[in-house]
């Protein structure tokens, strides 16, 4: 058994190409294509070079394109709609409906996702390729 589980560890070790990574990341790199394992270098990010989208530099023109967009929904009556919308279930699931810890736990997560997706929106609005 024991023979097994060192061969095991030679291949995963191997196949990460040796010990560059942590141990976090070498279980995200493993289970990657079985989960939804999202990093820091797949999303939105600003460095010094500019923008960063799933590690690849986005071009200037692009960048003015998505600062735009998010200004537009930003804007947008169906962003206002779908905001509130999101809001009365989330007060509707906490109030009204709690049977238990998890619904309030619930509604507070559905207000996090809307005040995380303005943050973003307002951060690409304003130019910047971080959540702010």
């Amino acid at each position: 058994m024991q023979n097994l589980l060192n061969n095991l560890r030679k291949k995963i070790i191997n196949k990460l190409g040796g010990y560059t990574y942590t141990s976090h990341e070498a279980l995200t790199e493993l289970v990657k294509d079985k989960f939804n394992t999202i990093s820091e270098d797949d999303i939105l990010k600003e460095t010094k070079d500019g923008w960063l989208f799933e590690g690849e530099k986005i071009p200037h023109e692009v960048v003015k394109v998505l600062s735009g967009q998010a200004d537009a929904i930003l804007r947008m009556k169906a962003w206002e709609v779908v905001k509130k919308d999101i809001k009365y279930i989330s007060n509707k699931t906490m109030f009204l409906k709690s049977e238990s810890e998890n619904d309030l736990i619930a509604g507070k997560l559905m207000l996090y996702l809307i005040d995380t997706i303005e943050k973003r929106l307002k951060s690409m609005s304003n130019g910047k390729g971080n959540i702010v």
